[in-house]
């Protein structure tokens, strides 16, 4: 059995508090992608580190947290209609920002 890590393949690995603001661009301000995988009951949080991202003024792509469907694009019926509103939400702000975003659609 490999036991080949990430820290092997070369990945770093920076910490960033949702709910602290200089950590997340202290972290932000030392990559160029940012991979969003908050869970549902987070979803509406992302909006925090969309802020950080914008102060940072350095990220290339974000990833937001929103796999496995085109928000834009469902018709759904409760409880996932909501969560796509948020998910649409979040879509929103980040374009408002001007946030370079590649959204993940399985």
């Amino acid at each position: 059995m490999s036991s080949i890590t990430f820290k092997n393949l070369g990945v770093n690995f920076l910490i960033g508090d949702l709910f602290d603001h200089e950590s997340l661009v202290k972290a932000i301000k030392q990559v160029d992608v940012v991979i969003s995988t908050v869970g549902h009951a987070q979803l509406v949080e992302q909006d925090k580190i969309i802020a950080a991202i914008k102060e940072a003024g350095n990220v290339k792509r974000f990833f937001p947290s929103e796999f496995g469907n085109d928000v834009d694009r469902t018709n759904a019926v409760e409880p996932a209609k909501s969560a796509f509103a948020t998910k649409a939400s979040i879509r929103r702000a980040i374009e408002a920002e001007g946030i370079p975003v590649h959204i993940c659609i399985f």
